[in-house]
């Protein structure tokens, strides 16, 4: 039993909603590589100021790695319903 997906022709307004959404996630990463390079820029002046940058950097990366794990674990059960929801449907062949 074959599916056969057909989708609809993007019309105008479509096409143009997706150029400015390309655009505009562009015009992000754009100003977000400014913005790096601007925070890189400044140098350290005072130990004190070193010191914060350090303990927010270790409690960014903790952070980082409990979502990394709590993820994970999410997408994996989301996975393996997906995939037990469509290998009824769609028998072996999901690829």
């Amino acid at each position: 039993m074959e599916h056969k997906i057909i989708l609809p022709s993007f019309g105008v307004t479509e096409w143009q909603i997706l150029w400015g959404v390309l655009f505009s996630a562009f015009i992000g990463i754009a100003y977000a590589v400014y913005l790096i390079r601007r925070v890189l820029a400044v140098k350290v002046t005072h130990e004190k100021m070193l010191e914060v940058a350090l303990a927010i950097e270790e409690g960014a990366m903790a952070y980082l790695a409990k979502q990394i794990r709590t993820m994970s674990v999410f997408v994996a059960i989301v996975a393996a319903i997906l995939y037990f929801i469509y290998v009824p449907l769609f028998g072996q062949r999901l690829a």
